[in-house]
């Protein structure tokens, strides 16, 4: 504990130090409310945000974006690979739709009546999703933030805030490509449910992308200052898409069910996503804290960091 102490001390004064030399820095919140369980709750009452102005704004960004680091990795205890897919399959993804108890696709927005705890059976039936394929091995896990990015280490590769139940083809189709817009002349790959591949970019359907903006905000803060982001995708996977995850997170705010799902995952792995229980901390934290805080968490590729 007194370890974990003094690493948050120093990565907040690192984080501090870029923030506030940095020319971008925008207006943040203030310490007060960072501190003051009174102005805002990483359990679920709405925050209103105080802009402050001034050269200080960093500071107070960078001590925000620490506090929800520590909130995300409070209580985690990380499960094994195989053990976290079961308990997607068959408790924190598996709901109850007109009588009958099944798991919801993602990308597809396909409902796939079962109890199984293994993908296998939740097929395809027919080519429901309309992309031209028919998954008759069943469904997986997407990992939102891709396992080769931190070459499918734990707890990263298991943790279930990042994971969502899909069928394979739609999950091999995203591969590792970044989230973002797809324009309508350059797709070469889609779903009924809007989901679409193109110009470098794989975009989910409306449905998913408050829920995939909010898994990619978690991730980034809940492993920051650990490898896994390769250097040379800082830009294209991270830094170019912050803004649009905090426009997704606003546009589409958690669901019933997204708010169901994260206690079902707290109950199974012991933490909890903020982004899901305050939406509102996403911006408070600030499109340049999240940019610049980046580089604690990359790595060349002879790199290995520690998990922290």
């Amino acid at each position: 504990m007194r370890w974990c102490r003094a690493r948050s001390v120093w990565l907040w004064s690192a984080l501090a130090a870029t923030l506030c030399c940095s020319h971008n820095a925008v207006a943040q919140v203030s310490i007060e409310a960072v501190r003051s369980r009174a102005a805002f709750s990483l359990s679920g009452s709405r925050y209103m945000p105080v802009p402050v102005m001034g050269p200080t704004a960093g500071l107070r960004s960078a001590r925000l974006l620490i506090e929800v680091h520590e909130a995300a990795k409070r209580g985690h205890q990380p499960l094994d690979y195989r053990t976290a897919r079961k308990m997607m399959y068959s408790r924190t993804d598996n709901v109850m739709l007109n009588g009958r108890r099944g798991v919801w696709t993602a990308y597809s927005e396909i409902f796939v009546p079962g109890t199984s705890d293994s993908g296998s059976a939740y097929k395809e039936n027919g080519d429901q999703n309309g992309d031209g394929f028919v998954d008759s091995k069943g469904i997986n896990a997407e990992h939102t933030w891709p396992q080769s990015f931190f070459k499918k280490r734990g707890p990263m590769r298991s943790d279930l805030h990042h994971l969502m139940p899909t069928f394979m083809h739609v999950n091999s189709m995203r591969g590792r490509l970044p989230f973002g817009p797809v324009s309508n002349n350059s797709v070469n790959y889609g779903t009924r449910s809007g989901a679409r591949r193109g110009g470098g970019s794989f975009e989910p359907p409306d449905s998913a992308k408050g829920r995939v903006a909010r898994s990619m905000l978690y991730f980034f803060t809940r492993y920051l200052g650990t490898n896994i982001l390769p250097r040379d995708f800082v830009q294209s996977f991270w830094n170019s898409r912050i803004e649009l995850f905090l426009a997704w997170n606003r546009a589409y705010p958690p669901s019933a069910f997204e708010r169901w799902r994260n206690s079902q995952v707290a109950a199974v792995q012991g933490n909890r996503n903020p982004f899901i229980d305050n939406p509102s901390l996403a911006d408070a934290i600030g499109s340049d804290a999240f940019r610049l805080s980046a580089r604690f968490s990359t790595y060349a590729k002879s790199e290995i960091h520690p998990i922290r």
